[in-house]
């Protein structure tokens, strides 16, 4: 009980010095995640602007009871208890105009490539391997049924480019392994293709979280035309999509979509 009430007060600390640097910084979470009392689904509630403090013990309580400590994106549709995050629909079209349909899908924000790995993700200052974060439920359906698959690879800003290069392919080389591992268990006659996206590294240290440029994010191809060019029609659908903030394809220097070998 005394561990417990410890760790309640230094997360109460925690949050508490965030309220304050978001203060200061005129800034706060566009939403904290919530039980919907009667049906106990998780849903995403964006903060209204005119919110005082209450956010904060809204975070406590998605901390407390749900394991989440940082806040959601209301633009985003959350599985598996806010594990992940999904994009609405969005199309891409080539330049012969046939047409994908594509979600994109964000590992909650607490989560992060450790820097310079390709296998370890951060979560609240300790790490864990990324292997299980595909094993849920709810996402497992989905990725069961797209059509295609895409592992997304970025680097951030630190070290050299073309280590960072190298890094962003491995990282989009092993989500795309690890959704062909899933997939191979999805027990259907057709599974998706899929492919590996490398980003590169982001293009600027503009940020004092530097983890948001090492998001965890892939895409399922719901749709696609026959003989689609898949690299012209998932960038022109990343176009004005920023996936959720601080991440953004314009702010990498790379876009190399290829099979996985």
């Amino acid at each position: 009980m005394l561990k417990k009430l410890i760790g309640i007060l230094v997360l109460f600390g925690t949050l508490n010095t965030a309220l304050m640097n978001a203060n200061a910084e005129n800034t706060r979470p566009k939403g904290v995640f919530h039980n919907q009392s009667g049906s106990g689904e998780i849903w995403c509630v964006p903060i209204p602007e005119d919110a005082e403090e209450d956010w904060v013990r809204s975070m406590m309580w998605d901390s407390l009871v749900l394991g989440q400590a940082s806040a959601c994106d209301p633009n985003l549709e959350y599985l598996d208890r806010g594990t992940w995050g999904r994009t609405t629909l969005v199309m891409g079209v080539d330049t012969e105009g046939r047409r994908a349909t594509f979600r994109f899908y964000t590992l909650n924000t607490q989560y992060a490539w450790a820097l310079g790995s390709s296998s370890r993700l951060e979560k609240g200052g300790s790490a864990t391997e990324f292997a299980s974060a595909l094993s849920t439920s709810d996402f497992r359906e989905k990725l069961c049924a797209a059509a295609a698959a895409v592992g997304v690879g970025a680097a951030s800003f630190e070290g050299n480019e073309t280590d960072n290069i190298r890094l962003a392919a491995i990282r989009s080389e092993v989500i795309a392994s690890e959704i062909s591992k899933t997939t191979n268990r999805c027990g259907t006659t057709q599974q998706p293709t899929v492919y590996t996206l490398n980003l590169g590294p982001h293009k600027r240290d503009d940020t004092i979280d530097s983890s948001i440029q090492r998001s965890i994010v892939l895409s399922l191809v719901e749709t696609a035309d026959k003989g689609v060019n898949l690299t012209e029609a998932l960038r022109g659908s990343l176009k004005n999509v920023q996936l959720i903030e601080g991440f953004h394809v314009a702010n990498y220097d790379k876009f190399d979509l290829d099979l996985m070998n």
